[in-house]
């Protein structure tokens, strides 16, 4: 398990069998998602698993947030590897729906 407060986002990551789980807290925007891009980097570098990026904590994500996310699936779908947004906070769900991105990146929720 790791926890790193970085610029007011909280990230902590857990492993659990076949699976990384990333819980996200704060605020994702221009000032942090590259704080977000870096800890899904290392995650998805250092382990052969599926990502689960927990987003039940985040109060605010923009177009910098949701291309972090965009590129991560997209990486991770070239290795038959997944990773999907779970427990996506109101601010995420309408930044999905906004984007038509939901089935995508939130396909179970």
């Amino acid at each position: 398990m790791s926890s790193t407060p970085c610029h007011g986002l909280r990230l902590l990551t857990t492993n659990a069998g076949g699976c990384t789980r990333l819980r996200v807290g704060g605020d994702i925007d221009l000032a942090t998602a590259d704080d977000l891009r870096q800890r899904l980097e290392t995650i998805i570098d250092g382990r052969g698993v599926d990502v689960e990026i927990d987003m039940a904590h985040v109060d605010f994500c923009d177009s910098t947030g949701l291309h972090v996310l965009l590129n991560v699936h997209h990486r991770l779908e070239v290795d038959r590897r997944r990773m999907c947004v779970v427990n996506a906070s109101p601010p995420v769900q309408r930044l999905l729906d906004v984007s038509g991105l939901r089935s995508l990146l939130a396909p179970d929720g």
